[in-house]
């Protein structure tokens, strides 16, 4: 049993975030290492937060006096693992009981039977609740690749891999104002392999739509993040920033782009196909 590295990171949210270190802790896979990175939280949060990693010795605690953001803290927890496997949950979600262990067998049976194309990361299918109290499953593809993350966040936000691997995809772009998981999704595809699916949603996630995701503010944020993106990955030819280009219009953050926008869009030279779903999807 090698022993898996979950890191947590936190900012003044004891109560979720206590909901979320239990999960990992009744997971049917012991063999973990949990690292928690309190990333600012005020004293008071932070006692409680210390308080609740007490209570399991396979627990360790870090606290930022200064908040960091979540890239860089993650890069932390990350960066002091002791795993041969490390993976993620966020303190506001929370892991299914056999989470860990889907993905170690998985692994396992990947190892075991030959298979054409190069592995970087295993990622599952999510119990998506909403503000309306509902929830559903997600529906990912059975292998995501570089290309597939360009047109959409086909993975999530939470990956499962060898500790190696994060290293080799060089891990998170703490520039990134927003777009981070994505980011680096994508480096994990161009320079490791491809993500497979663990077909089964055993990550809890909560979907609670702020009012800022569709406010001037936001857009700004995910267009500063597309830069970022270009910035990081000069390679991308029109065509693969057409693709992402169109992730800052789509139906999860709800924005209409602007003239300036179509205009941009359109000096990408991008297909016809691009040009469809882009007309079809955000403008009719």
């Amino acid at each position: 049993m090698k022993k898996v590295t979950v890191y947590i990171t936190t900012k003044n949210r004891p109560k979720d975030f206590s909901r979320a270190l239990d999960s990992v802790i009744n997971q049917t896979y012991s063999n973990l290492e949990i690292i928690v990175v309190d990333d600012g939280s005020s004293p008071v949060n932070s006692s409680l937060n210390k308080n609740f990693c007490s209570k399991d010795n396979r627990v360790v605690y870090v606290r930022n006096e200064e908040s960091v953001g979540a890239p860089a803290a993650r890069n932390i927890a990350i960066s002091l693992a002791n795993g041969f496997f490390v993976t993620g949950l966020d303190d506001d979600d929370f892991f299914e009981i056999r989470r860990v262990e889907l993905f170690v067998d998985k692994w396992n049976e990947l190892n075991q039977n030959s298979h054409n194309i190069p592995v970087g990361f295993l990622y599952s299918q999510y119990k998506i609740f909403t503000s309306k109290e509902k929830y559903f499953f997600s529906k990912f593809p059975c292998v995501a690749t570089s290309d597939a993350i360009l047109i959409s966040n086909c993975v999530g936000n939470q990956i499962f891999a060898p500790l190696e691997n994060w290293f080799a995809a060089g891990l998170f772009d703490e520039k990134m104002p927003a777009w981070q998981d994505l980011e680096l999704f994508y480096r994990f595809c161009k320079r490791v392999g491809c993500g497979i699916l663990v077909n089964n949603p055993s990550y809890v996630f909560f979907d609670i739509r702020s009012s800022d995701r569709i406010s001037t503010k936001g857009v700004d944020r995910i267009k500063r993040a597309y830069n970022c993106f270009l910035e990081g990955n000069s390679y991308l030819s029109s065509s693969d920033k057409a693709w992402l280009y169109m992730q800052i219009f789509s139906k999860y953050y709800g924005f209409r782009p602007s003239g300036k926008d179509v205009a941009y869009f359109f000096s990408l030279r991008p297909s016809v196909k691009q040009i469809l779903k882009f007309l079809l999807r955000f403008v009719f």
